[in-house]
């Protein structure tokens, strides 16, 4: 099997909270976590598409001296279109029950406006939910353009924990992010590839 790396995107979820896009079929998305500093926190996920709408994602955590590893599946309807109508996905978090917020369905609808200067073309998404487990929450994030598509400022809200940080693409193999969450300031990196 010959694997290329493809533009990087952060699909079917933004930093924890999902989202109302898709991984494409045949395209694996290797993801990893780590805090800076006391190295308390690291995660690891591995996504990919299995249908034309269905995303399934292995993940892996380790939060002091907690490690656990579970799934998250989705189901797609649709894709955001830009300023027209949202990104619509349904889908369960934390299979195995493992996580802090244990397992959950959820709907997210992702909303894509268009962002257009003279020195910019491109979009923002922002991205609004509900997830049910143990307890009902809902949930908001945003992904926005700073300078250009390389330079994005993101955030989010799971319910319970505010997270928000800066994303830089790299080149076209490699982006990288600053994520606050909490009082930790963890580093992601994230590559695609394509099969």
């Amino acid at each position: 099997m010959i694997c290329t790396m493809v533009n990087s995107a952060w699909a079917d979820r933004l930093i924890e909270v999902p989202i109302g896009r898709r991984l494409p079929l045949g395209e694996l998305r290797f993801e990893w976590t780590q805090e800076r500093g006391a190295f308390r926190t690291r995660r690891f996920y591995l996504g990919t598409g299995l249908t034309k709408n269905i995303d399934l994602e292995l993940r892996s955590e380790r939060i002091g001296a907690t490690d656990f590893g579970t799934a998250d599946i989705s189901y797609n309807f649709q894709p955001p279109i830009v300023d027209l109508g949202p990104g619509i996905s349904v889908g369960f978090l934390d299979v195995a029950n493992r996580s802090a917020l244990g397992r959950r369905a959820y709907l997210a609808l992702t909303f894509r406006n268009g962002l257009e200067t003279e020195a910019l073309n491109t979009f923002a998404d922002f991205t609004i939910g509900v997830s049910q487990g143990r307890d009902t929450l809902p949930f908001l994030a945003f992904r926005m353009p700073i300078i250009g598509e390389d330079f994005r400022v993101i955030g989010e809200l799971d319910g319970k924990t505010l997270r928000a940080g800066l994303e830089f693409k790299q080149s076209r193999a490699l982006t990288v992010r600053i994520v606050f969450e909490q009082n930790r300031v963890l580093l992601t990196g994230q590559t695609l590839f394509k099969f």
